[in-house]
């Protein structure tokens, strides 16, 4: 009985701490001020980049974004954050595509300033 009451009591702490952490405000934008105008994979020399164009406040110089490769089925494979400056086109750095990725999602984190 005394095993079952710990246990218990822990699976109600880690989810209390999982909705903390992943609360419904962590998927929205930082800020309405920030957008992603457009993420194009572009095939180069070296395998395919990421180009992303991100509109912001002409004060914030970089932003981090968050990248999602997805299969076929629309499923995600992978995910990578990365900053990247603002309110120019950019290529993604240090981002590797997985050999299964079919497309990918960016969405913004946060503003770095």
């Amino acid at each position: 009985m005394v095993n079952r009451t710990f246990s218990v009591i822990g699976a109600v702490v880690v989810l209390a701490a999982f909705l903390v952490i992943a609360g419904p405000a962590s998927g929205a934008p930082p800020d309405a001020r920030f957008r992603v105008i457009y993420a194009r994979v572009v095939d180069g020399n070296s395998g395919p980049h990421l180009v992303v164009r991100v509109k912001a406040p002409a004060r914030t110089r970089t932003v981090r974004v968050r990248v999602a490769f997805l299969n076929s089925r629309r499923l995600v494979l992978r995910i990578a954050i990365r900053t990247v400056r603002t309110n120019r086109r950019v290529v993604v750095p240090r981002l590797k595509f997985p050999a299964r990725a079919a497309s990918v999602r960016v969405r913004i984190v946060g503003h770095v300033g």
